[in-house]
């Protein structure tokens, strides 16, 4: 799912931004997401103060209707339809992860978002 030249895969996430989230509730994912990546990046998400709680979902039926207007073959559809079908799963597990680390980590809420020190961390690609 993550594609080596994406300007998300070369920022460097710091080895705490890898440690499992506690979670209560196990759940399944896609074999196309790759879980310990998406915890990393929630990981440092929350650190910084950025929700991702209240994510817009694809609705991959209004997306097959797109994909039929816009005149993409059966095939083509189909595709469109199953990443879509990925993409909501991906964010409906970002938001779970941020949801259960704030409810096991952050105590006080989520932290207040901080640009200068998100702007001069090494997270930032130039």
């Amino acid at each position: 799912m993550f594609y080596n030249d994406l300007p998300e895969n070369k920022k460097v996430y710091i080895e705490d931004d890898y440690r499992p989230i506690k979670t209560r509730v196990k759940k399944l994912v896609h074999k196309d997401i790759n879980v310990d990546r998406v915890m990393a990046m929630v990981r440092r998400d929350t650190r910084y103060g950025i929700d991702r709680r209240h994510r817009l979902m694809p609705d991959p039926e209004r997306a097959r209707m797109s994909a039929v207007k816009a005149g993409l073959t059966k095939a083509q559809t189909a595709e469109h339809v199953r990443c879509q079908h990925i993409a909501k799963e991906l964010d409906e597990l970002i938001s779970f992860l941020q949801e259960e680390l704030i409810a096991t980590e952050y105590p006080d809420g989520l932290p207040k978002f901080d640009y200068e020190k998100y702007k001069n961390d090494s997270y930032i690609i130039q």
